[in-house]
Formats: C-alpha cells, sequence, structure tokens
C-alpha cells in the first residue's frame, strides 16, 4: 500500500460550500446552490450555515438586427418580408384558427366623403373589414339618376 492516501486529502462535508470553489480530482468545482434539504442537513448535523445562492446565469445578448427594408410595392406587405428573410420566399402562412373563427364575420359601415365636391354630396358608400383575413373592401350601391358609375369604389385587400 505504498499509494496510500492520509484522511486530509478525501474531501468531507465540511469542505463542500455554497458560494465557494472546492477541487475534486483535480478539477476547480464553484459550488452556487443547494436544495433546502442539504441546507438543513448542514445547519442541523453540522452546525454550519450555508451561504446564499449565487445567480451564475449570463446576461442576455441583444443581437444587433438591420433595419426592415421598404415595402417594394408588389405583392402583399408580407410577401415582401418574406423576400427579406430568405432567398427563396415562401407564401405567408394564414392564421388557420382566426380564419375559421371567424369565417363569413364583416363588418359593414356607411360612409359619405368628409368634404365633398358639389356633385359628389349625394353619393354613399359601403365600407367592409372581414375579420378572417383583416382585409377592407369599399363599393358604392347602384343610386338612380346619380350619373356616375357605381360599383368597386377599393378593391379588397389590406390597406
Amino acid at each position: 500500500f505504498d499509494h496510500a492516501k492520509s484522511k486530509d486529502s478525501y474531501a468531507k462535508a465540511e469542505d463542500f460550500g455554497v458560494a465557494e470553489a472546492v477541487v475534486l480530482l483535480g478539477q476547480n468545482f464553484f459550488i452556487y446552490d443547494t436544495d433546502e434539504f442539504t441546507r438543513q442537513y448542514f445547519k442541523e448535523e453540522l452546525g454550519l450555515n450555508l451561504n446564499e445562492s449565487v445567480d451564475v446565469r449570463l446576461p442576455e445578448r441583444a443581437v444587433p438586427r438591420p433595419a426592415t427594408p421598404p415595402y417594394t410595392g408588389y405583392g402583399t406587405w408580407e410577401d415582401s418580408l418574406g423576400s427579406v428573410h430568405s432567398l427563396m420566399p415562401k407564401p405567408p402562412k394564414r392564421d388557420m384558427v382566426k380564419l375559421f373563427a371567424k369565417a363569413g364575420q364583416i363588418l359593414r359601415f356607411t360612409a359619405q366623403f368628409h368634404s365633398p365636391k358639389p356633385e359628389d354630396q349625394d353619393r354613399l358608400f359601403v365600407v367592409n373589414f372581414h375579420l378572417f383575413d383583416d382585409t377592407v373592401s369599399i363599393h358604392e350601391p347602384p343610386q338612380r339618376n346619380l350619373g356616375i358609375v357605381t360599383g368597386r369604389f377599393l378593391e379588397k385587400g389590406i390597406h
């Protein structure tokens, strides 16, 4: 037993403590926290109060994000944004839950020009807001003796 070690070379419970470093097998270990049972054991059996736990989390790093280029005017805004994120853009995903939950629900409002010209004072419009896809359309219902071609005023889309 030439390689017998003395009792002092072995680790004992008293060698461990919160917010302290301990060397085991030639490696340094930093003990930053312990559970409640271990704290109770150290207090009752060994008569030692352990230090408070140490926060060892790394701070969040803010990754710089380049500015989003302006809307190109082709397709929808989501289409243009998709071309920013990848070279082969995929069509934007639709909110299927909203699509089925709000299917067929349309908010309708009647409207007129805010400060109309004299010939536009009698014109009425119907503004439709489609809840399932957040699009707006405006049409002008037919009126007799108006002298203006009625119908679609603003095509359905995200405006």
